[in-house]
C-alpha cells in the first residue's frame, strides 16, 4: 500500500513537472499571437533604402513631362519648336562651330533635353541630401536666376549645319545637374509631401523645402508658373562629333575626369548612326 502511494506521488510530480516545463512555451506562444494581432492592426511600410529611393526618383523624373501632360498642364508643355537665337552668334575657330544664346520656358526646356541620354556624362547622385544642390533647388523654387547651361544641337549621325535641320536632337554639354535640379523643383512644387509617402524623397528633405514650396500657394497654379519660368542657355551647333567631345571635356574637366570609357559612352549613339550612314557594317 505504501509502495502504491509512493508510486502515485511520483507520477504526480512527473505530471506537474511536465506542466511546469510547458508554461514558458505557452507564454511565448501567447506573446507571439499578441504581436501578430497588433501587426495586423497596422502593417508597417518598409522604408526604402537610399539606392531604391534614388532609382525611383530617377524613373519619376524621366517620365515627369508626360505625367504633367496627363494631369492637365498642356498649355505650358507645348511641343518644342525651332530654336530662336537671341542676339548675334559667334564662331569658334577651334571647332568651326557656332554659338548663340537662347531664352525659353522651363516647360519647353525639359522636353527638349533628357537626363537619360546624358547619363554617362556625369551619373546622377542624391541631390536631395547633397547640401549644395539642395540649396540650388530651394533657390530656384524661390525664384533665383540660374546660370546658363550649354546645349549642343546634333543629329544622330553627327553635327547639323542649321538649327532648322530635320531629325535634330539636343545634348547637354554642361548643365546636366541643373536639369536634374529643375526637374526635382517641379516635382516638389507639384507633388509636395506626397513624395515622402510614395517613397520618392526622404522626409528630412521635404522639411528642408516645405516652407519655400508652401509659400507658392496652390500646387497646380504654382507648378504652372514654374513651368513658365524663363531658362537661359547657350546653343552650340555646326560642330562635329569631335567638336562635341572637345566641349564636353573642356566644360566638365573640373567636375569629372573624362575617361576613355566615358567618352565612348557619350559618342556611342551618334557614332553608330554615323557608321550606318556611311554604309559601314556594325
Amino acid at each position: 500500500m505504501a509502495d502504491q502511494n509512493e508510486s502515485q506521488g511520483a507520477n504526480g510530480l512527473v505530471t506537474r513537472g511536465a506542466e511546469a516545463l510547458d508554461a514558458p512555451s505557452s507564454s511565448r506562444n501567447v506573446a507571439k499571437e499578441l504581436r501578430t494581432l497588433r501587426s495586423r492592426g497596422g502593417q508597417r511600410v518598409k522604408k526604402p533604402t537610399r539606392l531604391e529611393r534614388t532609382r525611383k526618383l530617377h524613373e519619376v523624373l524621366l517620365n515627369l513631362a508626360q505625367e504633367l501632360k496627363s494631369n492637365g498642364f498642356f498649355s505650358v508643355l507645348s511641343p518644342p519648336g525651332p530654336i530662336t537665337i537671341i542676339g548675334p552668334e559667334i564662331e569658334d575657330p577651334k571647332t568651326q562651330g557656332k554659338i548663340g544664346h537662347v531664352h525659353e520656358p522651363l516647360g519647353i526646356y525639359i522636353q527638349r533635353l533628357s537626363v537619360e541620354d546624358n547619363f554617362f556624362q556625369r551619373p546622377p547622385f542624391d541631390h536631395l541630401t547633397d547640401p549644395i544642390y539642395r540649396r540650388l533647388i530651394r533657390d530656384f523654387i524661390e525664384g533665383a536666376a540660374m546660370p546658363e547651361s550649354k546645349v549642343a544641337a546634333l543629329s544622330w549621325a553627327g553635327g547639323v549645319r542649321s538649327l532648322d535641320a530635320d531629325n535634330i536632337r539636343f545634348s547637354i554639354i554642361d548643365g546636366l545637374q541643373r536639369l536634374y535640379c529643375f526637374l526635382i523643383a517641379i516635382l516638389l512644387v507639384w507633388r509636395r509631401e506626397h513624395l515622402v509617402q510614395d517613397g520618392v524623397i526622404p522626409e528630412e528633405a521635404w522639411h528642408f523645402f516645405a516652407e519655400s514650396v508652401k509659400r507658392l500657394g496652390d500646387p497646380e497654379i504654382a507648378t504652372g508658373n514654374l513651368l513658365r519660368r524663363t531658362i537661359r542657355y547657350e546653343i552650340f551647333y555646326a560642330i562635329s562629333l569631335a567638336g562635341l567631345l572637345h566641349y564636353m571635356v573642356t566644360f566638365n574637366s573640373s567636375q569629372r575626369r573624362m575617361s576613355l570609357r566615358v567618352q565612348l559612352e557619350i559618342m556611342k549613339k551618334p557614332l553608330i548612326e554615323h557608321l550606318k550612314s556611311e554604309g559601314i557594317p556594325i
